[in-house]
């Protein structure tokens, strides 16, 4: 009979059969699924019927000859796999409403994660022949409305299982095992255990925002207030329905907040304590053993929020920011690899996880990046001070000179000139680098502002402490240092900005003060080049800084000066020429005019000698006083032809006025005088005269001008 049966099996046979299959599943699942119905529909059940007619598939594979019939069993095959898989949607679905009933959370919550898994594989057949959208929407919409139903559930277990609170300055958790009642329901004749409640949650795909959640409050709670309070007493109790962790000041209502430096050993032992004391809580005691799923979702959620704070608030503040501080850090350090090992000891760490590791390996790099970090802030502090007071340099007060360095290269004494000390033609085999003459490189007497030489001073500090360090520690002190120079740069000319375009004081100090630091800049990679590691001493340079300094100074200083020359100019066409002298209104208006331009020029001078390197002040002078004789001369010649000799005789006392500007130009005699302010406005002992034509290329122009009116 069997041998009859199959024999007698067709092609149509099967195909009628899953036509029939399919209408009643599709017209089953639709009545059963319905958003909006009206009447309870019964059970619907097509496992049997969906494996009679695998069988007849099965049967249809046998008695056909091999090779034939391949593509329409494949289209059979198909259909099956899609009936199928809506029968198990719908029989997971129907497993959770039974579980629910009878309170199997656990049960409930793998049925939930298999539908889900189920209707994500249908969704890949949405481009099959006859795929069923309408059903599949329904299937996925019930399976959402019982996933928030159960999350709804977990909730409310979730918040009864932890309890969180903070008063009177003491952290509490209470942690119960034996859930019996929560808001809305009751389970005394079935109790929901913690670890089952925890299975249950990673089962349905939603442990991990409870476990995040629920690490942040702790690390909020506790770990945050061990650190900041380690003084503070750690108690941890457990009894059989229920464990509570407490934090805080025991003995009485007001906090002993300990404001010394915190223990390390202590604060590191309680993070111990009480995150394996939690681990142990939710998961049980065997956990320590093995990486199950749950010990490993636990470990992946509160290891980085720990490391995080542990970093922040810990870790990072620890770093000594002095060295002698840092003799005392390997101790702190050796904890820390301990604190490290007892957690991957006790799986409270991934084994591969090297963070701790990393941190305490770099702990000189860290130290020099935290020094670093402060030496910056302190450094803007110094650039943003309001400190007016100058200090004098020169040459003989400041290292790094080419004549200093060369000396000591050569072991020549300092008070002789390179030219002294070796003249004609040098030695091949006893070059160094600075066979040169230093005459456009040395330092001339001026005063710079007390903030760049405490700056440049910072530098060789830096410098100096980084020739005795290790290569990554002198790398970061080394871009320290650089980085000294480029706040500077960086920050005066936008700070100081109105002052630097209208102050002569302050645009004359800043040019000072680049020209000084570019003094340093040319030789302070030099001196260290030797000292410094390997690692950095062939690129230890300051001289890609040398251009911009001078640029910088030079822009503001030019710019000064042409507002200077502009306001000179000024004075003398506000006179509106040299013509009428004889009128009394139009002398005195003229008069005044050259008056206010040599006021001007007096206040430059006295402002600017003190100051300024004295040939660089003398330079200066000369062409504003240039162009005051220009103006001046302008205004004589266009007079010619028109002179009266009444005028004349008017027109010499103008010009009379003019030369007191030859008071301006002077300079201390050698050897005479000391250190200090020099020269504001004195005259006689240890001050000379020098020649003005020197400076002032229209003075010997100007004299004939005033000879010819004699004339």
């Amino acid at each position: 009979m069997p041998s009859q049966k199959r024999a007698s099996l067709s092609i149509s046979d099967v195909h009628e059969a899953i036509g029939r299959l399919e209408a009643s599943v599709v017209a089953g699942i639709s009545g059963f699924y319905r958003q909006f119905a009206v009447m309870n529909v019964g059970a619907v059940d097509f496992q049997e019927d969906i494996l009679t007619v695998l069988d007849m598939i099965h049967t249809l594979k046998k008695v056909s000859a091999k090779g034939q019939l391949t593509n329409e069993i494949a289209v059979f095959q198909s259909k099956m796999d899609l009936l199928t898989l809506l029968d198990k949607i719908h029989r997971e679905l129907s497993g959770f409403e039974m579980m629910m009933e009878t309170k199997e959370l656990s049960g409930a919550a793998l049925a939930i994660s298999d539908a889900k898994a189920l209707i994500d594989e249908l969704a890949e057949l949405h481009s099959a022949q006859g795929f069923p959208l309408d059903i599949y929407v329904a299937l996925k919409r019930d399976m959402l409305a019982k996933k928030a139903h159960l999350k709804h559930i977990f909730d409310e277990l979730y918040r009864t299982a932890f309890f969180y609170s903070c008063e009177n300055d003491i952290s509490e958790l209470v942690i119960t095992f034996r859930i019996t009642v929560t808001a809305s329901a009751k389970y005394h004749d079935s109790p929901v255990f913690l670890i089952s409640l925890i299975q249950s949650m990673n089962s349905a795909g939603l442990l991990t925002d409870y476990l995040t959640t629920f690490a942040e409050s702790f690390i909020k709670n506790f770990i945050d207030r061990i650190i900041k309070n380690a003084a503070s007493e750690l108690s941890m109790s457990k009894t059989k329905l229920n464990a509570t962790i407490r934090f805080g000041n025991m003995k009485g209502m007001i906090s002993n907040v300990s404001h010394s430096k915190p223990d390390a050993t202590k604060i590191l032992d309680q993070i111990f304590k009480i995150t394996h004391y939690l681990r142990e809580c939710l998961l049980g005691a065997e956990e320590t053993t093995e990486w199950t799923p749950e010990n490993q979702l636990f470990v992946n959620i509160l290891f980085p929020l720990l490391m995080d704070t542990l970093r922040t608030n810990f870790l990072i503040p620890s770093i000594p920011d002095n060295r002698d501080a840092m003799n005392t850090y390997p101790d702190f350090l050796n904890e820390l690899r301990r604190f490290d090992e007892r957690l991957k000891a006790d799986r409270l760490c991934f084994p591969e996880n090297m963070e701790l590791d990393i941190f305490a390996g770099n702990a000189r790099l860290q130290c020099a990046r935290k020094r670093r970090a402060f030496m910056m802030i302190g450094i803007r502090e110094i650039i943003e001070s309001e400190d007016q007071n100058t200090y004098e340099v020169e040459e003989a007060t400041e290292r790094g000179s080419i004549k200093s360095l060369y000396s000591a290269k050569m072991g020549v004494a300092g008070n002789k000139t390179i030219s002294e000390s070796a003249p004609g033609k040098t030695d091949p085999s006893t070059k160094t680098g600075l066979e040169i003459n230093d005459i456009s490189f040395r330092l001339p007497k001026c005063h710079v502002s007390v903030q760049a030489q405490t700056l440049v001073e910072q530098a060789y500090q830096i410098l100096t402490e980084a020739s005795t360090m290790d290569p990554e520690t002198a790398t970061e002190l080394f871009y320290c240092a650089r980085d000294i120079f480029d706040m500077y740069r960086a920050v005066m000319p936008v700070l100081h900005e109105d002052e630097l375009l209208n102050s002569p004081t302050r645009a004359v100090l800043f040019y000072n003060d680049t020209e000084y630091i570019c003094h340093h800049l040319l030789t302070m990679g030099y001196q260290f080049q030797d000292r410094l590691p390997p690692a950095i001493n062939q690129f230890a340079t300051f001289l890609d800084m040398v251009p911009f300094f001078r640029n910088l100074g030079e822009s503001y200083f030019r710019a000064q000066m042409r507002k200077q020359r502009d306001i000179v100019q000024m004075h003398v066409s506000n006179a509106q020429g040299f013509s009428n002298l004889t009128d009394d209104a139009r002398f005195e208006t003229v008069e005044r005019c050259i008056k206010q331009a040599l006021s001007h020029l007096n206040s430059l001078s006295r402002v600017w000698k003190p100051i300024l390197a004295e040939e660089m002040y003398l330079t200066t002078m000369g062409l504003l006083v240039d162009t005051f004789l220009e103006s001046v001369m302008t205004q004589v010649s266009a007079l010619a032809g028109t002179l009266r000799v009444e005028e004349g005789h008017q027109l010499r006392y103008i010009l009379g006025l003019v030369l007191k500007a030859e008071d301006m130009f002077e300079k201390r005699a050698t050897g005479g005088g000391g250190s200090g302010m020099r020269g504001i406005g004195k005259k006689g002992a240890g001050w000379v005269k020098i020649p003005v034509r020197k400076y002032v290329n229209r003075w010997d122009a100007f004299l004939k001008v005033k000879e010819d009116l004699i004339l």
